[in-house]
Parts: structure tokens; C-alpha cells; sequence
């Protein structure tokens, strides 16, 4: 019969289950710690001061202006994103990394997308145009996706004006005259 010393065995088990009793005793410690530690909180005054810009019309030409790439006075020489959807221009700035410049969905900036959301499509040369697009080509479910990502936009961004072909008589000459 093999004499074998059963004590030391069982004591190198009980070292190996202190051992692991204790770091499981520190996570618990720890995380009740976190769990019952309030998050600091933000203020308003924490958070970045939105951009005040009076809602105005804005022209293909004018909506250019607004691709991430050129800094604006209106934003206080941030580079500045917008685009429009459906007749409607949305400030898409704080969504830099979709829309700003080498991002998945870049080819909207400072231009109408509506065509190119309508069909799901990201194919610059068939999804936006650089002139006027009424969209009237679009089939009814085009349509509709569209106005559901405008809805969307609603929702998350600021609106910065209509979309239109030529602007109205009173804008155009409040325009003139501030540049005079």
C-alpha cells in the first residue's frame, strides 16, 4: 500500500480557495461601491452652446456652403454641416462622423438628399445632384422613405430652413441690402 500524505494536498486546496475567495470578496466590494457611488452629473453648462441662427431660406447654391469642409460665420468658423431632405435644411453638424468629410454618408453634406435616401442610394453620381432636384421622378415608396427620414431628421436635428429653387422677394432683399 502507497503511503500518501492526504494533509498537505488539502492544504494547498484551502490556500487555492482563500486565494480566490478573497478576489471574489474585492470584486463584490467593488462593485457595490460603484453601484451605490452617484455619477457625477451634467449641467447645462457642461454641454456645447447650440449655434443660434435664425431659420432663412436656403438655395442649392447656398446649401454648398455647408459640407464640413469650409468654415462658417455663422457658426463661428466651425465647419458646418448641413443638408436637406424633402424641402427641408437641417444643421447635421453634431453628426460629424455620418456626415462629415470621408464618413459613410459624406455625399449629403451641403446638398439635397432626398434622392439618394429615397432610394437608399450612395452612388454620388445618382444620389445627389449639384443643381436643382424636384424629385418628381421618385415612385411613391421613394417618396415616403424620404419623408421618413425627414421625420427622423426632425427629430434629432436642428432645422435651419426650407430648401428652395429661387429665394422669395422679401429674403432676396433683406439679403442685397445686408451686403450692401
Amino acid at each position: 500500500m502507497v503511503d500518501i500524505d492526504i494533509y498537505p494536498i488539502l492544504g494547498a486546496v484551502w490556500e487555492e480557495c482563500s486565494l480566490i475567495n478573497v478576489i471574489l470578496f474585492t470584486l463584490i466590494v467593488i462593485l457595490v461601491k460603484q453601484l451605490f457611488t452617484p455619477a457625477p452629473s451634467i449641467t447645462a453648462a457642461d454641454l456645447p452652446k447650440e449655434v443660434q441662427i435664425p431659420v432663412r431660406e436656403y438655395t442649392v447654391s447656398e446649401l454648398r456652403q455647408f459640407d464640413g469642409l469650409t468654415p462658417s460665420k455663422e457658426h463661428r468658423g466651425e465647419k458646418a454641416i448641413y443638408l436637406a431632405v424633402s424641402g427641408t435644411v437641417f444643421d447635421v453638424t453634431r453628426g460629424k462622423s455620418f456626415y462629415g468629410p470621408g464618413s459613410a454618408y459624406s455625399i449629403f453634406a451641403g446638398r439635397d438628399a432626398t434622392r439618394g435616401l429615397g432610394r437608399m442610394d450612395l452612388n454620388p453620381e445618382t444620389a445627389v445632384s449639384d443643381d436643382w432636384d424636384d424629385c418628381e421622378d421618385l415612385d411613391a415608396t421613394e417618396r415616403s422613405t424620404a419623408a421618413e427620414w425627414r421625420d427622423s431628421f426632425m427629430q434629432k436635428y436642428p432645422v435651419r430652413g426650407p430648401l428652395v429653387q429661387t429665394k422669395s422677394e422679401p429674403a432676396a432683399s433683406a439679403t442685397s441690402k445686408s451686403a450692401e
